[in-house]
């Protein structure tokens, strides 16, 4: 809402914040890690998908744009449990 505010309208959402972190096999990751990763990569593009749409459909237009990763696509041990549940899961919210 502060933004309309300032600015008029919302016409335009890019999520584009990702995180990770540094032990990324799954017998290692803490759930405090493991909660961190998904707060900021999932959570945060759902709170900001949920704080702007009512504005975008009352001004009858708006795009969301959620910058992702392959690895929301093909889970791997590279990028870790935390994270390609994260990327998932925000592929799934723009779905």
């Amino acid at each position: 809402q502060d933004a309309k505010d300032k600015l008029g309208r919302i016409d335009i959402l890019v999520n584009n914040a990702g995180t990770n972190i540094p032990v990324r096999s799954m017998k290692d990751v803490s759930v405090e890690d493991f909660q961190k990763v998904i707060d900021t990569n999932l959570k945060g593009c759902f709170f900001f998908c949920h704080s702007v749409l009512p504005l975008m459909r009352a001004q009858a237009g708006g795009t969301i744009l959620n910058v992702s990763s392959i690895a929301g696509m093909r889970a791997s041990v590279l990028s870790g449990p935390s994270y390609c549940a994260s990327k998932f899961g925000m592929n799934a919210l723009g779905n």
